[in-house]
């Protein structure tokens, strides 16, 4: 074997193993996206049921500046974490927890007042009116037939919706 069959070896082995070392880190990072996936899935799931229960049973909701409050008779239980079929009224509105934007849950059932961090990186939620504008009336305002909230989830980049459409 000469000295100019030893370096071939040595290149073809060295781009062999430069190749198979990004095949592997492709595969890392395809798998971390895959996990990043699934737990925005699960997250977008947990955040569908919550919203569903407040929706379905909502008659009146105010539209606010961060958010938006709806009079339900759909109770979060604060022991058992179920629902239950009682009047109260609930907010959801987008605060500043430290540096990230979250998505505070609060219920006032009666005398007590429980509140929720249902989701971190929202940039905002909405429901009914499609934008804020200076005078938005005070008052209690009839739950449009078509219930839909919209949520901006920063680290996604992208308007999630959620709703029902009753007849």
């Amino acid at each position: 074997m000469t000295l100019t069959e030893l370096l071939l070896a040595l290149v073809i082995t060295s781009v062999l193993g430069i190749t198979v070392l990004r095949a592997m880190m492709a595969l890392s990072g395809s798998a971390a996206a895959m996990e990043t996936q699934q737990d925005h899935s699960v997250e977008l799931i947990g955040l569908y049921k919550l919203f569903a229960m407040d929706l379905l049973h909502a008659d009146k909701y105010k539209p606010a500046e961060n958010g938006f409050t709806l009079r339900t008779n759909s109770c979060l239980d604060e022991k058992t974490m179920r629902f239950r079929h009682l009047p109260s009224v609930v907010t959801y509105e987008v605060k500043k927890l430290g540096s990230r934007n979250c998505l505070i849950r609060t219920q006032r059932q009666g005398g007590k007042v429980l509140t929720n961090l249902v989701c971190i990186d929202v940039s905002n939620v909405r429901f009914g009116i499609k934008k804020m504008a200076p005078g938005v009336p005070e008052n209690w305002l009839p739950v449009p037939p078509s219930r839909e909230v919209r949520v901006r989830l920063e680290n996604f980049g992208r308007t999630e919706a959620f709703g029902y459409r009753l007849k």
